[in-house]
């Protein structure tokens, strides 16, 4: 069971059925296809991301201009969930592409909506700690199925 829950006025949190954040913090995010097609423009968005159990999810920072890498400089409220396996697909991590020139850039694609999203850590350490819960998380969801929610009987 998932949802939101607020726990006082100004703090949203995410709960997915017991489960505990395993990796937050602020990423870049560039589309890099979309429904199968290339964006006419692609530029980078940044999001504070929080992996909780088997979804991202994204909040945007409070104002445009801010440069800010704190959770306080994020708003409170959830813009976009992205579950790590979806109806009949499953995200697939795939590391650094270039670790001599971008080790801090990691890529996840959507085969069944046929979308590659790249996204960018602070550091190399970040993208390190993020490429492994990432991992972590898509292998605990293949070994433990979703729970059906409607029986017939």
């Amino acid at each position: 069971m998932s949802g939101l829950s607020s726990d006082s006025d100004t703090e949203v949190v995410f709960e997915v059925s017991g489960e505990e954040c395993g990796v937050q913090g602020p990423l870049k995010r560039k589309t890099v296809i979309k429904d199968g097609r290339r964006p006419a423009v692609s530029a980078w968005h940044r999001y504070w991301v929080q992996l909780w159990g088997g979804a991202l999810v994204y909040y945007h920072p409070k104002s445009l201009t801010s440069r800010g890498q704190e959770r306080a400089d994020f708003k409170t409220s959830p813009c976009k969930l992205q579950p790590l396996i979806g109806q009949g697909s499953k995200l697939v991590l795939v590391g650094p592409q270039d670790a001599q020139s971008q080790p801090d850039v990691f890529q996840l694609s959507d085969p069944g909506k046929a979308t590659i999203y790249k996204f960018r850590a602070p550091s190399v350490s970040a993208a390190k700690s993020w490429i492994y819960n990432l991992q972590q998380a898509l292998t605990e969801n293949i070994q433990r199925p979703p729970e059906n929610l409607i029986t017939f009987e």
